[in-house]
């Protein structure tokens, strides 16, 4: 490899266009710190999203595209399903302050792992929401289209 090559590869980040997840650029990870990712924002559910897509320098896949068309075409049975888990699975003790009450926090962002259609035995699909006036993360691990684990913050 040259050392122009080295040089793009390396500190020259790939950007690309995907027909579902808008503009994207490539975050390259040593593999210590997570897997390398594509990075964008887009429309999903009528909201502005974050898309974070676990990948290699090839972009986000037909499965990642797909999955997401899914999680969007059932987003009305989903949304109350996340809702029921923040109000009665969340700990008091993890929530402190903040809103048991999914209306008081905004849609913000959707993970993808490298294979969300198989998410049960790698990392799982994560919906990120942001409360409104705080800015807290508050962020859903999904199995499937179930939540079954949120957390706050990172």
């Amino acid at each position: 490899m040259s050392i122009a090559s080295w040089f793009r590869r390396t500190f020259v980040p790939l950007k690309r266009i995907d027909p579902r997840f808008g503009s994207m650029t490539f975050q390259r990870m040593s593999g210590r710190h997570g897997p390398s990712y594509w990075e964008g924002s887009g429309t999903f559910a009528d909201e502005e999203v974050e898309f974070l897509v676990d990948g290699d320098e090839s972009g986000p896949t037909e499965e990642h595209r797909e999955h997401v068309r899914r999680l969007e075409l059932t987003w009305r049975e989903i949304e109350p399903r996340l809702a029921h888990h923040l109000a009665s699975r969340v700990p008091a003790a993890e929530l402190g302050d903040r809103s048991r009450r999914l209306a008081d926090w905004s849609l913000s962002s959707l993970a993808l792992p490298s294979n969300p259609a198989t998410s049960r035995h790698d990392r799982a699909v994560e919906i990120g929401y942001m409360e409104c006036g705080s800015g807290e993360l508050l962020t859903f691990e999904m199995d499937g289209f179930e939540p079954r684990a949120a957390r706050i913050g990172n």
